[in-house]
């Protein structure tokens, strides 16, 4: 069995420990807990989800199903993270600040190491076949390995920063200000097309309702004379007026999915079995039959969505991309919610070229961003 078939990572361990404590702490106040909005079409979307896993016995074997539950198992509890977040901070207000200075520290400590990357690791094609990483050259992806996550990661950090300050928070302030730099930098030299775009959606959006107009000129003149300077930027994002091998990869990326959907349109292939359903299909070179690293996923989050839970999937899953949207939007006076509607505004479009949705460091951030807002 391939090792990527199993994935288990730090958040994941992280997580379920986080659940479990405050399930046995909280033990017999569970039903007095308030459940926010989004729980009735997160609910539906996770049932959906499950009956597709259900039905996908009958295409895959066993242990493939339940390899590809695991996934659901990892939304589900970050989910779970999500309200504990949310009920926690209702609670006890500073725990708000606490998380602040997590991500502020942590993404200082996310974009140092993209730099040491760029200088130590610039090549990724002299890394091993085996490992399924893609053959990025010279473009900055931190520990992502993978610069088009990392540029996505980068801008929610930008938006959160720029959030920070403009909300007359007073703690941490030169930290956010170094991070704000320092991503900024990062974000430029991931080459990314599709942060680029996010970039080019979320931080005006940020500005005009902020109404911050100055920050607004500074962006495009910054991003402008970033992309004109750069030989690189330029090619790269030249490359989606006329595009090229990697663009190319990417529509093809798109038909593949396309076609694995058009197997079992109502209710999909089943949550999370892309990677099989790929493989039957012949998808993969021979060298990686499951895909590596990327196998399980899709260059579009809403076309994953479709491919493995169908039509049906696909609607409670916009059902509940549209509530948190038109909540946060509704909310927008309150600085904690205006950070949420843009950084998924940016996501949403985003996400129509990488996997972004699903992404965990990247699910993980904007979990912890609905919970502490909802909380307010």
């Amino acid at each position: 069995m391939p090792l990527e078939s199993l994935p288990l990572s730090i958040s994941d361990l992280l997580g379920a420990l986080i659940v479990v404590c405050f399930l046995l702490s909280q033990r017999r106040k569970l039903l007095l807990i308030r459940l926010p909005s989004f729980a009735l079409p997160l609910s539906l979307f996770i049932i959906l989800a499950g009956c597709s896993l259900l039905l996908a016995l009958s295409r895959f074997t066993p242990i493939e199903v339940v390899i590809s539950g695991l996934y659901l198992l990892r939304l589900t509890n970050f989910w779970l993270v999500c309200l504990i977040i949310l009920e926690r901070v209702r609670l006890k207000s500073t725990l708000s600040q606490a998380l602040s200075q997590t991500i502020i520290f942590g993404g200082l400590a996310f974009s140092i190491l993209g730099f040491l990357q760029l200088w130590l690791l610039p090549d990724f094609t002299k890394l091993p076949e085996s490992l399924g990483f893609d053959p990025h050259q010279f473009r900055l992806a931190s520990t992502f390995f993978d610069p088009n996550y990392a540029g996505a990661f980068l801008v929610m950090l930008l938006i959160f920063c720029l959030n920070h300050i403009m909300s007359n928070k007073k703690y941490w302030i030169v930290p956010v200000k170094v991070l704000i730099i320092l991503s900024g930098i990062a974000l430029f030299f991931t080459y990314s097309r599709s942060a680029y775009l996010m970039a080019l959606i979320s931080l005006p959006l940020f500005g005009i309702l902020k109404k911050k107009w100055a920050l607004l000129i500074v962006i495009l003149i910054i991003g402008s004379l970033g992309i004109a300077l750069s030989p690189r930027a330029r090619e790269r994002v030249m490359g989606s007026i006329h595009p090229d091998v990697t663009a190319n990869a990417r529509i093809e990326s798109w038909r593949q999915t396309y076609q694995v959907f058009s197997d079992h349109p109502m209710l999909g292939n089943g949550f999370n079995t892309l990677r099989y359903a790929n493989r039957d299909k012949g998808y993969f070179p021979s060298l990686l039959s499951t895909g590596g690293n990327s196998g399980a996923g899709s260059d579009s989050s809403f076309l994953f969505v479709l491919a493995t839970t169908g039509i049906i999937g696909l609607l409670s899953y916009l059902l509940l991309i549209t509530h948190l949207l038109l909540r946060s939007f509704k909310l927008r006076r309150s600085n904690s919610q205006l950070l949420v509607f843009v950084c998924l505004t940016g996501l949403v479009v985003e996400s129509n070229f990488i996997n972004s949705l699903f992404y965990p460091p990247i699910l993980g951030l904007l979990l912890v961003l609905i919970g502490n807002a909802d909380a307010e």
